[in-house]
């Protein structure tokens, strides 16, 4: 089921048809990433700007760096958010050319949009968090991969199926399909690692779960 979600999603990513919404994910993910990287360079400089000196030369690189990475990796939990401006016609486009799906969502746009703001509220105090973990190295690929993987594929996935079964019947589903899901969160939070590649997340995410959803619903969902 999740080779066959990916391989479709893939396909989806190169079809004609999805050039537009594509494009509209990677210039969205672009404008956000790039306002992320500069503002977190602005206000770690100023934070530890000195008056003069090679010490204050040193530590502005220093501070640059670490913000570059901080954005780099945090970036990941505002990618659902990125998704939820294009979700709905994502999901709509997919299901009405792979699956022959005319969907009525059952989640208004206001619903969907708290919920993504509350997701990256959550995702970035659990990750501010876990800084301390993230610090020493060893302990970061160990706690910052795992936990992020949950929070996208938990996102995205109920993001997209809670369309058509509204949240509750969706976190169900969610927690009888949490090891799977968890890897396909992993494999999100992967390519958003990937320099360019993490623009397309938005859309891949949106339509590697409407896969996934569209081979485990329930016969009579």
């Amino acid at each position: 089921m999740l080779v066959s979600s990916f391989i479709k999603s893939l396909h989806n990513l190169l079809s004609a048809s999805f050039v537009k919404v594509l494009i509209y994910s990677f210039v969205i993910s672009a404008c956000i990433l790039s306002v992320f990287l500069f503002s977190s360079f602005y206000f770690i400089q100023q934070a530890i700007s000195l008056s003069s000196g090679w010490l204050a030369q040193l530590l502005n690189w220093v501070a640059a760096a670490g913000a570059g990475l901080s954005a780099w990796f945090l970036f990941p939990v505002f990618i659902p958010l990125i998704a939820g401006f294009f979700s709905e016609k994502i999901a709509n486009d997919i299901e009405k050319k792979d699956y022959g799906i005319i969907s009525i969502g059952q989640i208004s746009v206001f619903q969907d949009l708290n919920q993504n703001i509350r997701f990256t509220a959550k995702a970035l105090i659990l990750n501010i968090l876990c800084l301390p973990l993230y610090i020493t190295g060893f302990l970061f690929p160990l706690v910052y991969y795992p936990l992020n993987a949950w929070l996208l594929g938990r996102q995205f996935f109920e993001m997209t199926t809670a369309r058509h079964i509204g949240y509750d019947a969706a976190f169900v589903i969610r927690k009888n399909n949490k090891i799977s899901i968890w890897i396909l969160g992993g494999i999100l939070l992967f390519m958003s690692n990937l320099p360019i590649i993490q623009l397309i997340v938005p859309f891949f995410g949106v339509a590697i779960m409407v896969h996934y959803y569209q081979l485990i619903r329930p016969a009579k969902v």
